[in-house]
């Protein structure tokens, strides 16, 4: 459950008619692990943001003397009030979900019968595509421009609407014969043994990703990699979904990226979004990179990379000694 939907839950049963911006972030840190630290972070801030912007938008709740705000850009109100919601008021609204397809899930709404107000429009465009007997299989950027205009209105910016409305609805893409069109990486395959474990290697580096290639072409390595993917930069967070694809399920798959803070933000960011995978470290191969580097001034960090301390703690905390002090050192030396 997202952080707006949790928020709106803990709101919808909070006793009193004022909530303090403290004691949602307590419930958040206690109801989502990913939270619990990553909230003191500037993409968890801006995670909170959006979630408290969106349930102001939707009239659930309002500042309350919005001169006191966080030190945070954008700053939020310390203080709001809960806006409850008059029965007699949407008494027309409640009747007209009551009949709408029984194939929704309506209780969503029923309970929230302002933010139906705000998605009716797009209900009743879904609604009716949902009515057709005979549905054409489209990939869900190619349904999302058909229905409105907007091929990423269910996916593709941070502020979609059309996911959300579906799981308002308790509606899935396959209801609406669609598919995620997953975006390919490149690879290559090296099992030759079917009996061998099958291990993954992600290499964020391209010229990296090519002389692995020919070491393991070669056989005249021990690496046990079976399976080599090009991860380039950020796009393996969202194309490491290929592997459903390719119905390649690795026992363990790797990550060797870069030692700055775009390279550990993005093992960090592969965990959090693919838990079911076993994904780890390249361990002997940043070993190896920091043996080879260690004689060499720290680069300094791009002004364009954030860097995140948790991060780079939790990074080292998969190495020795020697080796996680040789990472810090890249993070505290002078700039």
């Amino acid at each position: 459950m997202d952080t707006y939907y949790l928020l709106l839950k803990y709101i919808r049963s909070y006793p009193k008619v004022r909530i303090e911006l403290g004691d949602m972030v307590n419930f958040l840190r206690q109801r989502d692990y990913r939270l619990r630290t990553k909230i003191d972070q500037p993409e968890g801030y801006e995670e909170l943001y959006k979630a408290i912007d969106r349930l102001i938008q939707d009239k659930i709740i309002k500042p309350v003397n919005p001169r006191k705000k966080t030190h945070f850009n954008p700053p939020l109100a310390l203080k709001y009030a809960i806006v409850k919601e008059d029965a007699e008021d949407y008494t027309e609204t409640k009747r007209e979900i009551a009949h709408l397809n029984p194939a929704f899930d309506l209780q969503f709404y029923l309970s929230n019968p302002q933010i139906y107000q705000k998605d009716k429009e797009s209900i009743r465009i879904i609604e009716q595509y949902l009515s057709h007997e005979e549905k054409p299989l489209l990939s869900i950027n190619e349904l999302s421009y058909q229905l409105f205009d907007d091929e990423k209105y269910f996916k593709g910016r941070q502020d979609s609407p059309g996911e959300r409305i579906l799981k308002n609805l308790g509606v899935s893409y396959e209801d609406l014969n669609c598919y995620y069109a997953y975006e390919p990486f490149i690879h290559h395959q090296f099992r030759k043994n079917p009996q061998d474990p099958f291990v993954g290697l992600i290499i964020e580096n391209k010229d990296t990703y090519w002389s692995f290639v020919r070491l393991l072409s070669s056989c005249s390595t021990i690496l046990k990699i079976n399976l080599l993917i090009y991860g380039e930069g950020k796009k393996i967070i969202s194309s490491l979904r290929y592997l459903e694809l390719l119905n390649l399920k690795a026992e363990k798959l790797l990550y060797f990226g870069d030692i700055d803070c775009e390279g550990i933000g993005i093992y960090h960011k592969l965990v959090e979004t693919y838990p079911s995978l076993n994904l780890q470290l390249f361990q002997s191969g940043y070993e190896n990179l920091i043996k080879h580097t260690a004689h060499k001034s720290p680069r300094k960090t791009p002004k364009s990379q954030k860097y995140r301390e948790q991060d780079v703690h939790s990074f080292c905390l998969h190495f020795d000694k020697v080796y996680a002090n040789v990472i810090r050192d890249l993070y505290t030396a002078p700039r």
